[in-house]
């Protein structure tokens, strides 16, 4: 995905790290997944397919000081995380 939502790979782009957030680290300490959570934007957008765009908004709530929300694929792999300072 290019940073405008267009697939530019050779396959369905899953938008599944999108809907799920795995962990929040604040301080060296990993808070659980149950602890994060993120809204469902892209939970009913279709796969994108290659030259394809997706658009949506996402949302988290995180614990009120500094830290990173980290995303993994489906097989646990990570993906990116997003660092938030307060």
């Amino acid at each position: 995905m290019d940073d405008e939502g267009k697939n530019t790979g050779p396959d369905e782009f899953d938008l599944y790290p999108l809907t799920d957030a795995q962990r929040w680290t604040s301080s060296g300490h990993v808070t659980q997944p149950h602890d994060v959570s993120t809204d469902d934007s892209f939970v009913d957008q279709p796969e994108p397919r290659p030259g394809q765009t997706v658009t949506g908004s996402d949302a988290a709530s995180v614990p009120d000081q500094d830290g990173t929300l980290e995303f993994d694929d489906r097989q646990g792999v990570p993906m990116f995380e997003i660092a938030v300072t307060r």
